[in-house]
């Protein structure tokens, strides 16, 4: 049975005093709002709940995220497992469920539509063949050739619009460039160039796709923001078409903010924008 992603969730006396905790040990807020009681820290792969209940600070539960909550139901059953309650299981598999441990623990099994695609793609990510990223020139042949994709590719996207966006998209001379390599063939590319002091834009993102779903587009992002960060950048920006749904779960799930459409995608309804604080990252 696949449980998921684990999370600890901790029941305690104040959350903003519990978070700070937390985060001078290393761990960033996520989600909730001290207001409301709640917030989420992680650090790495580690997510910690914490609730504030000040006469249950010694409870905690586990909590588990992201998997098929019916597959998971209908396992537990087989195994003769009893639920705390009636099962909330949506048609696509999220849902929730719970039980308890013979000590009287509560496990918690809870997944929302976004968060099962969500693990699904990153468990896709983690069993994908080794990606090897490297950083080179536009001049690189790897390059050229998938940014020759990703044009016939923009061209049937845009259609009318494409001699628009092209203008702005220009790949020659480009001296910061990542190229993503599966068994020696190159699988996906990115670049970034510098827009003004310590911002950088982040262009010509493609992953070939015979190879999506397995987190090229995730490393190729990384490296770009790792050699940025290196050469002094502390902002990059970015844009991409709102129809290219795949693109903006990216750049969620790496921790872009959306922002207001700048330079010449101002009022373009088709192209969104985003950016990362990248002395956070």
């Amino acid at each position: 049975m696949d449980f998921g992603r684990l999370d600890v969730c901790l029941c305690v006396a104040n959350v903003t005093t519990s978070r700070e905790f937390y985060e001078k040990l290393g761990f960033r807020k996520v989600e909730g709002d001290d207001s409301e009681g709640w917030a989420v820290v992680v650090n790495g792969t580690s997510r910690v709940g914490l609730y504030q209940k000040p006469h249950m600070t010694d409870m905690f539960c586990l909590n588990f995220r992201g998997a098929n909550i019916g597959n998971l139901a209908s396992a537990l059953g087989a195994k003769g497992f009893h639920l705390e309650s009636e099962p909330t299981i949506r048609p696509d598999g999220s849902g929730s469920i719970h039980l308890r441990d013979p000590d009287g623990h509560l496990i918690f099994l809870d997944t929302s539509p976004s968060e099962l695609k969500a693990y699904a793609s990153d468990k896709n990510a983690d069993e994908s063949p080794s990606v090897i990223v490297t950083r080179t020139t536009s001049e690189s042949a790897g390059f050229t050739n998938l940014v020759g994709e990703l044009t016939k590719f923009l061209a049937v996207l845009n259609g009318e619009q494409d001699s628009f966006y092209a203008q702005h998209n220009k790949s020659d001379g480009i001296p910061t460039v990542v190229v993503a390599y599966i068994d020696n063939q190159a699988v996906g590319c990115g670049a970034f160039r510098w827009v003004k002091d310590e911002v950088v834009e982040i262009k010509r993102m493609y992953v070939d796709p015979a190879y999506r779903g397995k987190g090229v587009g995730g490393y190729v992002l990384k490296e770009l923001e790792i050699w940025a960060k290196e050469l002094g950048a502390k902002r990059s920006i970015l844009e991409t078409s709102r129809r290219l749904g795949a693109a903006v779960h990216l750049y969620h799930k790496s921790r872009y903010q959306v922002i207001a459409n700048y330079g010449p995608y101002v009022g373009v309804e088709d192209s969104v924008c985003f950016s990362k604080d990248l002395q956070s990252a």
